[in-house]
């Protein structure tokens, strides 16, 4: 389930003030975006964890999008969104200095657009406009690239790493860790090391 508040901010990217009712068969259809989109939201709405929180809302909106554009009830579709302008770097400053200040806070979505002062929808699209990627991506990168950093010149060990830099645990750092580099942290911080 959606909500009207999450079709609402949908519908706005594409100029609808109102809600989008969405059409009773778009359950109905084949649709492999939309199943493996609403499973993959079932699967992390399920995971409490730092920085699946971000991901999750940011999956809704993705998914909201799609159904708005794909499946409104009144069989009027809506036009591709306009993009949104590249945001002011002086806003993308903030944004980043938000993230880095605090790399172990649960950040949402919502915390993000209230610093840029836009709506989530607006924030999203014009953040990976300006970046070339999305507020979740960004938000991992900076919380792996710490981890880098607190590998290659700490002794701290592997999961007082992964709780420093943002992740849950020493494995959710590992995860993320292998798919960004290939290495794991362990690997990783013996050949930095010599």
């Amino acid at each position: 389930y959606l909500g009207d508040r999450l079709l609402a901010e949908a519908g706005s990217a594409f100029g609808r003030a109102e809600p989008i009712a969405l059409a009773d068969r778009a359950w109905d259809v084949d649709d492999p975006f939309l199943t493996h989109a609403a499973e993959r939201l079932a699967e992390a709405s399920m995971t409490v964890r730092p920085g699946y929180t971000l991901f999750t809302e940011q999956l809704a909106l993705s998914l909201a999008f799609h159904v708005v554009q794909r499946y409104p009830a009144d069989q009027v579709r809506p036009v591709e969104p306009v993009p949104p302008p590249a945001l002011p770097p002086r806003t993308l400053r903030r944004l980043v200095e938000f993230v880095r200040a605090d790399p172990g806070a649960a950040i949402t979505l919502q915390d993000l657009a209230r610093v840029a002062g836009l709506s989530p929808s607006h924030l999203t699209r014009a953040f990976k406009r300006s970046t070339g990627t999305t507020p979740h991506r960004f938000v991992l990168r900076e919380r792996l690239m710490l981890a880098q950093d607190l590998l290659s010149r700490s002794d701290l060990d592997l999961a007082e790493v992964a709780l420093q830099s943002g992740f849950s645990s020493q494995s959710h750092l590992g995860a993320a860790f292998r798919t960004m580099t290939g290495l794991s942290p362990g690997r990783y911080r013996r050949l930095r090391r010599g």
